[in-house]
């Protein structure tokens, strides 16, 4: 009996002494985030940050339109509320039903009733494929907005479709 309670002890201090080890420093039990030591506590050592939003909708018309649902967009959407940010790229994810047609999709300014130029991105795929606009950071306000994805065919009648997540990607210098 006696030397099953050595054998606790020796494991206890042993997980005890490589935890102390672990847990030394200023940064905490994980240790540092990166080669310069940030442990990402300041806030300033995300890179990329990732806005999910959208959710899967379609039309066979080749005029606009915008997401049906409002659960569907990005409300409360500032720029300046991400300090360092200095690229924004929107991401989607679109179906075609046709190879020979394109399918269309930008962002749109809910609040002004305005699209977002060099937003609009296309795809002639039939399976969901995520598309990268340009840089839009210049080409959204300085205010708070509603942002809404919208999307039309480019010929009638033919079926397209926004998957059920689209991104805006924020990049910070």
């Amino acid at each position: 009996m006696k030397s099953f309670f050595n054998k606790i002890i020796i494991v206890f201090f042993a997980f005890y002494f490589t935890f102390m080890i672990g847990c030394k420093g200023d940064a905490g039990p994980i240790g540092p985030a990166g080669s310069n030591g940030n442990n990402g506590n300041d806030g300033n050592s995300d890179k990329q940050i990732q806005l999910l939003f959208g959710g899967d909708f379609g039309t066979d018309l080749s005029q606009w339109l915008i997401s049906p649902y409002s659960t569907y967009n990005l409300i409360k959407f500032n720029k300046q509320y991400y300090v360092g940010v200095d690229s924004i790229v929107f991401t989607c994810s679109l179906k075609n039903d046709d190879p020979t047609n394109k399918v269309y999709a930008e962002l749109f300014n809910l609040t002004d009733s305005l699209s977002i130029s060099n937003s609009q991105i296309e795809a002639n795929k039939v399976n969901y494929d995520y598309i990268d606009s340009k840089n839009i950071y210049n080409s959204l306000p300085n205010k708070e907005i509603t942002l809404a994805i919208r999307i039309r065919t480019e010929k009638n009648g033919v079926w397209v479709s926004t998957g059920k997540t689209s991104f805006l990607f924020l990049y910070r210098k």
